[in-house]
């Protein structure tokens, strides 16, 4: 993956939108891949993954951001 899109990953998603943790290590992972990405947040429970095309645009293939803001359940469905 491009250097720059690496930085458009972890500027979108170096903080949990949930709780702000921007915390990485120690459970919470941000993992950069050839075309695909995982992020974590140990203190909530928050998950997002997404891949990049081509172009270098970004895709999130799973979020759970607004369930874990709504009460909802943490686990990856």
């Amino acid at each position: 993956m491009k250097v720059a899109v690496s930085i458009k990953i972890i500027e979108k998603y170096g903080r949990c939108p949930v709780c702000g943790s921007d915390k990485i290590g120690n459970g919470s992972i941000l993992n950069i891949e050839d075309i695909s990405f995982k992020r974590t947040c140990r203190e909530c429970g928050w998950i997002v993954k997404g891949v990049v095309d081509g172009e270098g645009n970004i895709h999130e293939t799973f979020n759970n951001c607004c369930d874990l803001k709504n009460g909802g359940n943490k686990d990856e469905k």
